[in-house]
Formats: structure tokens, C-alpha cells, sequence
């Protein structure tokens, strides 16, 4: 170049500025160090570096950062970056040097997966719902998020949902014989890759029955009281569903067709199930809908013992001593005969509890006479009259809490003892007057001193405020039977 008196003068020297990021790829939330060092013609150069980054998926450079080179020409900036960018540092123009600008870097930001739920090996019954959570940086809020089942050696997509608002993410899905493990997936979007969660790996099992076959803690068989019988194998089980309409239609087939009425004053149907032989120990269930509750759980479990069950089930009208002229009355009679013709060993009642308060209290009174009237006569021919207490009432805002939210916050819903099992049960009161009646209390399967759990070992104990459902029966089926068995032995 000429100047004005005809003197060659050098052109300035590029600023020549180099750029390096570490780590190269950064979790969402945490920081990365980006740093680098300017020199021009040769010396370093203590000049102002702006740090670029074009987001990932766009076309334009954004300023990140700025900083001074220090006197040997190096400099260092610590930024937090939500999005993936190709980065690259800049120096201007001055007098003493030309721009000068880095190749770019890539930066891969990646959301992360923490508290992941199972975290290991845990059990899926076929079937039935299994729950996963997560937590991710809270900046993944509204993203889509998928649960991946590997079955029969193939990864599948499952469910499909977003991450909360507050970064946690549910995914509950219906479980299929051959499902091995689960992978939480996140896919790429906002800038951030894809991450993919654990692999955890799952046992899946055919039933209820075939899981306490398996392993320990089991709906009935996980105690409610703390520290008891706890299993982290069934950690994201509430067997069978927590979505309303399934919970609410798991009856285990406790009021088949034929073998129960819902009109309260018609005599009842009898269905029998067990044994068929002559010298079978012949058992009668009597009562409401909470006696019908427990077929479930004894159906299955008779025959072994050679035991033979018949039952009489209706709603309302219970089996009493009903005065004359009475709507209930003519039921009433119709069972007692039946009983009493049927040549039982054993008759087994249950029914509601009544409500506290001074007309609650004096229909309970009524109730608790009209139970040790109808007995008597029973218990005259040697035949065993076993009540089982009734169980403990909800409301429908307590089973709203096990619904539509998957296992891991049903597992925390509880009711008070005092509400669960408040009012009275006319039956502990007729049992208490009846010489020869026994009284089967299945209350520590359901409450600890102070609450009463919504889910214990892995299964939803209530399909409505006051009925049992019938995956529960069926776990509380062999301590039902354990406690008439001691009865019939007189142990």
C-alpha cells in the first residue's frame, strides 16, 4: 500500500483467534467452560473477544459472552447454555490489526434424566398398569417424552406424554406378556439432543397370584404398619389401574351374574364354588355387597381344603330378625331357612358399618338385634357363625387420589384411621352377645395405628369409597381363609 509521499506501508496483520469448549457436550442446567487465546503477527494481543453462538436450527449469531484477553494473548468465559451451538470467537479491527474470527466449535446440550423410578430390576404383572417418573431440568417443561417396552427383544414405543411444567414426567402404561425392560426417551427438540434414560429391566409375571408366588410384600401381604414388609421390586405397581373407569371395574368377578342382586328386597341368588364332594367342609357367605367382596379372594382357594362355598348375596336388606310387615322381612326368612335346611358348618357374614351420630347409633342397636335374632337359631344346630368386621370407608375425593395418576403418587395416598374406620359395625357388637359366634378383625391388613393406605404392596385396596377391589381380595384371600380355618379347628 502507497501512502500520500509514495511510501509502501504493510498492511495491519490479522487478528488470528483460536477457540476450544469443554466438555464438548453439556448437560441443560450446568455450565462449559469456552476459552481460547488472540494473537496478531505473531504476539499475543490483550484485546476484547466476543464470544458468538448461533443456536441449533437457526441461521443467525447471537452474542453469549464477552471478555479481555489477558497480556499473554489467552482469555476464558463460563457460560450456561440452553440450547446446542456452533460457537465461534471474534476479535474487531483496530489500527494495530485486522477482524479476526475462530473456525467454529460444536456444543451439544443435552437434557438429563434424574430420579429415575424404578431405578432397577423391579416386577409388571400382564395386564395390568406400571408406572415410571423422572425429573429433568424444568426448562424441558411441555416436551413430548416417550416410555420404550422392549419386547420380545425389540424396543417399542409405548407411551407417549410431555414433561411438566415442573420437569417430572409420569409415564404409565399397560403392561403386555413378554415386556423385559423400560427406557425413558426424550427426543431431540429446543436445540437439546436426544437422551436416552436407563435400561430397566422388568420381570413380567401372569398375575396377582403368580407375583406373590414370586416375591415378598404382595398387596395383603405388605403390612401397612412403616418398615414392616416393604419391596422395592414392586416400586411403580397399583395393581390393577390407577385410570378410574379400570379401578372402579375390578370386582374379580365378586358379583357375577346370577350370584347377586341389586334389588333389595327379592330373595337372593346361591352360586357355588370349591369343593364338589360329599365330605366337603360346607361353608355359607352371607350379606351385602362388602360380603360379596371377599369371593374373590376365597374362590379359588376351597377346593384345596375341600371346602365347598355357597353364597347369599343381595344389596340392602340384610340378613336380621326382621319385624313383621317389614320390606326386608320376607329375604330375611327366606335365608334363614335356607341356611338352616342347607346343613352348613360354617355361615360367614359381613356387611356395612353404620354412621355415628344419635340415629346412626340407634339404627346400629337395631341392627346388632336383629343379627344376634337371626343367629341364634343357627348356632343352636352347632353350626359356626363367623362376622368379618367390615372394612374401612373412603370418600370419593380419598379415591380420586389413586386415580389418573399413576403408582408413585397413588402409593401416597392415606386416610386418617379415626375417618377410615369411624362409625360402628353392628357385627363386632352381635358377635360380642352371641355365645359361639367368632369375630374375624382384618383391620391391620388395611390400617396402621394412625392411617389406613390407599395402595399397599403394589395394589389399590379400594376400587370405590367403600368397596374392596378385586385384585386386593385376591391377595387378602389366604389370610381370610388362615383366620376361618383356625375358627373351624378351634384354635
Amino acid at each position: 500500500m502507497l501512502g500520500s509521499a509514495g511510501i509502501a506501508h504493510a498492511a495491519p496483520p490479522a487478528a488470528k483467534v483460536s477457540l476450544s469448549v469443554s466438555p464438548s457436550g453439556v448437560a441443560l442446567g450446568k455450565t462449559v467452560t469456552v476459552s481460547g487465546a488472540v494473537t496478531a503477527g505473531g504476539r499475543p494481543i490483550a484485546e476484547r473477544v466476543r464470544v458468538l453462538g448461533m443456536p441449533s436450527g437457526e441461521d443467525r449469531w447471537v452474542q453469549l459472552s464477552a471478555v479481555t484477553a489477558g497480556t499473554n494473548g489467552k482469555w476464558s468465559v463460563v457460560i450456561k447454555p440452553t440450547t446446542s451451538y456452533k460457537l465461534k470467537a471474534e476479535v474487531s479491527a483496530t489500527s494495530a490489526h485486522a477482524a479476526g474470527s475462530s473456525p467454529y466449535v460444536s456444543l451439544a446440550v443435552q437434557a438429563q434424566l434424574y430420579s429415575v423410578t424404578p431405578s432397577s430390576q423391579s416386577f409388571a404383572v400382564a395386564g395390568s398398569e406400571k408406572t415410571m417418573t423422572a425429573a429433568v431440568h424444568a426448562l424441558v417443561g411441555g416436551q413430548r417424552v416417550k416410555l420404550t417396552v422392549q419386547r420380545d427383544g425389540k424396543w417399542i414405543d409405548s407411551t407417549v406424554t410431555r414433561v411438566a411444567a415442573d420437569g417430572t414426567i409420569t409415564l404409565h402404561y399397560l403392561v403386555k406378556t413378554g415386556d423385559t425392560a423400560l427406557r425413558i426417551y426424550l427426543p431431540a427438540a429446543r436445540g437439546l439432543v436426544s437422551k436416552l434414560g436407563p435400561i430397566v429391566p422388568i420381570t413380567t409375571v401372569a398375575s396377582v397370584e403368580a407375583l406373590s408366588a414370586k416375591t415378598k410384600c404382595v398387596g395383603a401381604a405388605g403390612s401397612p404398619a412403616p418398615g414392616a414388609c416393604s419391596n422395592p421390586l414392586l416400586t411403580g405397581l397399583a395393581l390393577p389401574t390407577t385410570a378410574h373407569a379400570g379401578l372402579t371395574g375390578d370386582t374379580g368377578g365378586s358379583y357375577a351374574k346370577g350370584c347377586w342382586t341389586a334389588t333389595p328386597t327379592v330373595p337372593v341368588p346361591t352360586c357355588a364354588y370349591g369343593s364338589t364332594r360329599k365330605d366337603a367342609y360346607r361353608i355359607a357367605l352371607v350379606g351385602d355387597s362388602h360380603a360379596a367382596g371377599y369371593v374373590a379372594g376365597l374362590r379359588d382357594r376351597l377346593a384345596a381344603r375341600n371346602w365347598h362355598m355357597d353364597t347369599f348375596l343381595g344389596i340392602t336388606c340384610r340378613w336380621l330378625a326382621q319385624p313383621a310387615g317389614d320390606e326386608c322381612a320376607p329375604r330375611s326368612a327366606d335365608i334363614s331357612k335356607r341356611i338352616l335346611t342347607g346343613k352348613y358348618d360354617m355361615v360367614v357374614v359381613s356387611g356395612l358399618r353404620q354412621p355415628r351420630g344419635p340415629s346412626g347409633d340407634a339404627a346400629a342397636a337395631g341392627i346388632t338385634a336383629g343379627y344376634k335374632a337371626a343367629w341364634a337359631p343357627v348356632l343352636a344346630t352347632g353350626t359356626k357363625v363367623v362376622a368379618i368386621a367390615d372394612q374401612p370407608m373412603l370418600t370419593d375425593e380419598l379415591i380420586a387420589c389413586t386415580t389418573n395418576v399413576g403408582a408413585m403418587a397413588a402409593s401416597k395416598c392415606t386416610t386418617p384411621r379415626s375417618f377410615g374406620m369411624g362409625g360402628i359395625d353392628p357385627m363386632i357388637d352381635a358377635v360380642a352377645g352371641s355365645p359361639g359366634a367368632s369375630l374375624v378383625d382384618l383391620t391391620s391388613h388395611y390400617c396402621t395405628a394412625d392411617t389406613c393406605p390407599l395402595v399397599i404392596g403394589g395394589v389399590i385396596v379400594f376400587r370405590d369409597r367403600h368397596h374392596i377391589s378385586g385384585t386386593w381380595s385376591r391377595t387378602l384371600g389366604p389370610y381370610v381363609i388362615d383366620a376361618l380355618d383356625r375358627i373351624r379347628r378351634g384354635a
